[in-house]
């Protein structure tokens, strides 16, 4: 069993039967390879200039099937082409109540 090094008492437990991450060392785990992970795009414009430049440099496109940049039959054809190469979308519904 592992002890707290402050106090030389035993760590608590988790439920699963796995030390606790309490103490002086609590916060997020970073990872030595977190600095090369590219942050994460946090704007729509940021987001479609990431999906730009995954066309021009590697011919991958990224669509939304409701992107109003396209008409309707194009995005019907998107939509179409998603269900026939990875099947059909779960259908989420909202109660308006």
């Amino acid at each position: 069993m592992t002890s707290d090094h402050e106090t030389g008492r035993p760590a608590a437990a988790s439920l699963s039967g796995a030390p606790s991450l309490s103490g002086p060392l609590t916060g997020p785990l970073k990872s030595y390879l977190g600095h090369h992970l590219p942050r994460a795009a946090t704007s729509a414009a940021e987001l479609d200039a990431l999906r730009r430049r995954a066309w021009k440099q590697d011919g991958v496109l990224s669509l939304r099937d409701g992107d109003d940049r396209l008409s309707w039959p194009e995005r019907e054809l998107v939509r179409q082409l998603g269900e026939r190469l990875y099947g059909a979308r779960a259908i989420t519904i909202i109660d308006q109540d």
